[in-house]
């Protein structure tokens, strides 16, 4: 293998010119997370004897507080495993991306740090246990837009649901407004506010994503208020929806249908996309309702980790060493 060298980038304006990079991993989400107060971006770049990157993995710090509950802490999220050249090695690459970008994330004072979304169970493995992470199982799903029609694949008690929400003049369509979008955003909070492992963007990102053409988001509305809603991403031809929130006092009661989660399966399947996936709908609970709405449309379950480090060393390794073992 070539001779690489690996850095961080904290500054939009220190990015390297380089290829075309996948979504998650590119300089408009980067720029995106570094205009949006409380998150801070980190971007691990791998460059060739020549000065060319042959790889990238961008990361995101972010502080989560509240009052009630009262906690505050810093956590960081890495979505997938980073985007590569044709002629580099991507599992080395990782290896050496994972190990400079964790040591800048601990020194950065972070409670712990999320990988998601790792292609397949035990991609990185060795680099990931190296480096001091933990495994927990995920189940992700995915509904394959090329085989059928969404609305093919309904029930009769999910159509009959459809028809109820219509009849009471429920309506989902694309956020047209930041009026709309700070709504969307009061009622994630709320719904989110006990989550403590969840990501959550604040409300200057969340506005940051409605101004992105790749990126929709889609609410449903009753006399004109937000009852419910979800952000969808539009990226190497798949679609991938994330948090979905519903009030539930405002939106006819069924565990297993969410209205707006539907819409967007609808909009990727017009759009051609190949899959729609749920980003956070893969926690394997019995009560996840979002996992129990992809598997009645007949999408198609896979095994997988997320991992995780926690930055407190003694805990960390307890879990590492006696419990995952």
């Amino acid at each position: 293998m070539h001779q690489i060298r690996t850095r961080i980038i904290s500054r939009g304006t220190d990015m390297p010119q380089s290829a075309s990079w996948q979504f998650q991993h590119s300089l408009v989400l980067f720029r995106m997370y570094e205009q949006a107060p409380g998150h801070t971006p980190y971007m691990a770049i791998a460059e060739d004897e020549n000065g060319q990157v042959v790889g990238q993995l961008l990361a995101v710090t972010r502080w989560r507080k509240s009052l009630l509950p009262l906690y505050l802490y810093k956590q960081a999220r890495v979505f997938g495993t980073g985007d590569y050249t044709d002629n580099a090695n991507p599992q080395e690459i990782f290896g050496m991306l994972l190990g400079r970008l964790t040591r800048i994330l601990k020194m950065k004072l972070c409670l712990y740090i999320e990988f998601s979304n790792i292609p397949y169970k035990m991609y990185g493995y060795q680099h990931l246990r190296a480096c001091g992470y933990f495994p927990t199982g995920w189940m992700e799903t995915h509904l394959d837009l090329k085989e059928a029609n969404p609305t093919d694949r309904l029930s009769l008690k999910s159509s009959r649901y459809l028809k109820e929400v219509s009849e009471m003049g429920l309506q989902t369509r694309e956020a047209t407004s930041d009026a709309e979008v700070k709504e969307f955003c009061k009622l994630l909070k709320k719904s989110y506010r006990y989550v403590l492992q969840s990501f959550l963007p604040n409300k200057e990102l969340i506005l940051e994503y409605h101004h992105n053409p790749q990126i929709k988001i889609y609410v449903t509305t009753n006399v004109n208020k937000v009852v419910a809603g979800c952000v969808c991403l539009f990226a190497n031809g798949n679609a991938y929806g994330c948090y979905a929130v519903t009030n539930k006092k405002m939106v006819p009661k069924n565990h297993a249908f969410h209205i707006s989660v539907w819409h967007a399966i609808e909009e990727a399947y017009r759009r051609d996309c190949g899959k729609f996936f749920i980003v956070d709908a893969g926690q394997p609970s019995m009560h996840n309702t979002l996992t129990k709405m992809m598997l009645n449309l007949g999408a198609i379950s896979t095994n997988k980790y997320r991992w995780y480090h926690l930055n407190i060393p003694l805990v960390n390794t307890i879990i590492c060493k006696w419990i995952v073992g």
